[in-house]
């Protein structure tokens, strides 16, 4: 394995990351402010 290709790996995996912690949080915004 390329190192270019374990970094391009690794900026995926980190954009994915902080998507699902963005969602996450609203989730859970908006289920505090649901109830």
């Amino acid at each position: 394995m390329s190192a270019h290709n374990s970094f391009s790996t690794m900026t995926c995996f980190s954009i994915l990351l902080t998507i699902w912690r963005f969602y996450t949080a609203s989730e859970t915004y908006v289920g505090i402010k649901r109830v």
